[in-house]
């Protein structure tokens, strides 16, 4: 009904907007005002409470203990809630590529397959896509054997998707270019790397990505620690920092904080 439809469109309007760099704290509220209204109104919409619970890792430090927690509660709403399972695992993948949780993105990508694709409209798909091969990627960088292979094989094709959609709109153009600044990485092209992260940074930040726009950053100061390039590794890192709280991602913020006192 009409109810229901309206329950549906504020529910996106929040996490679509997250998946796009909108404020954590704005979705959040809107995510659950949505659900006290549906709770109080003895109505049925858990989609709106399990996203709320995504959003508030976020917002404030957890441990990986709670991560896995949260992946397991998530597998509730999934098994009798299939067309919410799309953009639920999409924030799902979201925090825990941000926490480096690579091995639990990609447990996201195996139980959801072509439940991403089931519900319109498709917007997240592209994200999917994206965090899948971010994931692959820095798994790749450190696995071997036919397990390199594998996960050389699911970033190609999660970055040829990307590039796909990269010339339909300029929202993922930046998302294109960070699986680019990746490859390259691998490939040992570090120096190329450089330059397709800060393109990617910039793209994000033109676009209101401001989540992507601070992982390009964080990406780029990894490589200087790792490969030793120019000495702006802090600086790459307070950017960062500074781009995740104004998102609303506090708990983030910390984390990268954490990686900033280590020298």
């Amino acid at each position: 009904g009409d109810l229901e439809w309206s329950y549906y469109a504020q529910f996106l309007r929040a996490t679509l907007g997250v998946l796009g760099g909108s404020s954590i704290a704005q979705a959040a509220e809107r995510l659950r005002n949505l659900a006290n209204h549906v709770e109080r109104g003895g109505e049925r919409f858990p989609g709106a409470r399990a996203c709320l619970n995504v959003l508030e890792v976020l917002e404030q430090r957890e441990g990986s203990e709670e991560q896995d927690l949260l992946a397991r509660e998530s597998e509730a709403l999934v098994a009798f809630e299939p067309d919410m399972s799309g953009f639920l695992r999409c924030l799902l993948m979201l925090v825990f590529c941000l926490f480096e949780r690579d091995e639990l993105v990609l447990a996201q990508v195996e139980r959801t397959g072509k439940l991403v694709y089931r519900v319109a409209p498709w917007a997240h798909t592209v994200d999917f896509q994206f965090y899948s091969g971010l994931a692959s990627a820095r798994l790749l960088a450190r696995a071997t054997g036919s397990e390199r292979r594998r996960h050389r094989r699911r970033f190609l094709r999660c970055a040829r998707s990307v590039r796909r959609h990269a010339k339909d709109g300029p929202d993922f153009e930046h998302m294109a270019l960070l699986l680019s600044a990746e490859r390259a990485r691998l490939e040992r092209k570090y120096p190329r790397a450089r330059v397709l992260y800060r393109q990617a940074g910039e793209r994000a930040a033109e676009q209101g990505f401001t989540h992507h726009a601070a992982l390009a950053l964080e990406r780029a100061a990894h490589l200087q620690r790792l490969h030793h390039g120019p000495p702006d590794r802090d600086l790459l890192l307070e950017k960062a920092i500074e781009l995740y709280r104004n998102w609303g991602a506090p708990g983030k913020a910390e984390h990268l904080k954490m990686q900033l006192t280590k020298r």
